[in-house]
C-alpha cells in the first residue's frame, strides 16, 4: 500500500510536468503569454522537485527513529525500481532551486558587482522571454530568469537548465511506472490499489 501510494504521486507529477511542457513546447512567438509562460516553468520545476522529493526523500531529523527508517527504506526501493540515480535528483534540485531561491543569487550577485568599478551601467534581466541567445551573465548584466522558447532553455545566474533534458527524465519514469506496478502487483497480489480523493 504505501509503495502504491507514492506510484499513484509519481504519476500526477508526470502529468503536471507534462501539461506544463506542452504549454511550453506549443508556443508560438506572436501570442506569448508572459504569465502563462513563468507559471508552465515554475509547475514543470515544482513536479520535477516534487518526483525527487518522492523518489529521494529527506528523513525528518526529529522524527522517530521507525518513521526516518521507513522514509530512507521506501526512497531506496523506488531508487532500486526506476533505476535513476543521485546525479538525477541534484540536476533537479539545482534547477528548482535557482527558479524558486533567485534572492538569495541576486543578493550574491549584487555585493559582488557593487565592487566593479561599472556600477552605474548594472543591467538586470527578470523573467525575459526570448527566441535567440540573450546577453552573457556577469557583474554588469545580472540574468535572474529568462526563457529561451526556441531552445527550450531556462537561464538563471549563468546557469542554463533545458527544459528538454527534463522531459527525457519524465519520459523514463512514465515509462517504467507501468513495469513498476506489473513488478509490485507480481511480488504483492494482494496488495490495495490506492483512490486518492
Amino acid at each position: 500500500m504505501l509503495i502504491s501510494f507514492y506510484l499513484q504521486k509519481l504519476k500526477d507529477y508526470v502529468d503536471q510536468f507534462n501539461s506544463s511542457y506542452s504549454t511550453l513546447e506549443s508556443l508560438k512567438e506572436d501570442q506569448l503569454d508572459r504569465d502563462l509562460i513563468w507559471s508552465a516553468i515554475e509547475q514543470a520545476a515544482d513536479a520535477v522537485w516534487r518526483i525527487t522529493q518522492t523518489i529521494w526523500p529527506v528523513p525528518r531529523r526529529k522524527a522517530p527513529k521507525e518513521q526516518r527508517e521507513l522514509t530512507a527504506s521506501r526512497g531506496r526501493e523506488l531508487q532500486r525500481l526506476f533505476a535513476l540515480t543521485l546525479g538525477d535528483r541534484k540536476k533537479v534540485n539545482d534547477f528548482r532551486n535557482r527558479l524558486m531561491h533567485y534572492d538569495e543569487d541576486f543578493d550574491d550577485w549584487y555585493l559582488k558587482s557593487s565592487k566593479s568599478e561599472d556600477v552605474d551601467s548594472r543591467r538586470i534581466v527578470w523573467r525575459q522571454i526570448n527566441d535567440a541567445m540573450s546577453p552573457v551573465h556577469s557583474s554588469s548584466n545580472c540574468i535572474v530568469q529568462e526563457y529561451d522558447i526556441g531552445w527550450g532553455v531556462l537561464s538563471a545566474f549563468g546557469k542554463q537548465y533545458s527544459i528538454r533534458a527534463f522531459k527525457t527524465l519524465i519520459n523514463t519514469i512514465e515509462e517504467r511506472l507501468p513495469k513498476v506496478e506489473k513488478y509490485i502487483d507480481n511480488i504483492a497480489p494482494e496488495r490495495m490499489r490506492v483512490s486518492i480523493v
